[in-house]
């Protein structure tokens, strides 16, 4: 992971705590981000 991933990822975290407590918006933001970042490490691993 580089540093762009990890302000990627904080952004997605805090993004996440502001908007509250809906529980179906959070899974469905979380299986999102999961499918970046692992596209994120497959292109990593192409490159």
């Amino acid at each position: 992971m580089t540093d762009d991933d990890s302000e990627v990822s904080q952004a997605v975290d805090r993004y996440l705590r502001s908007s509250g407590d809906s529980d179906q918006y959070r899974q469905t933001a979380e299986t999102v981000l999961d499918q970046f970042t692992d596209w994120l490490q497959r292109r990593d691993l192409e490159t």
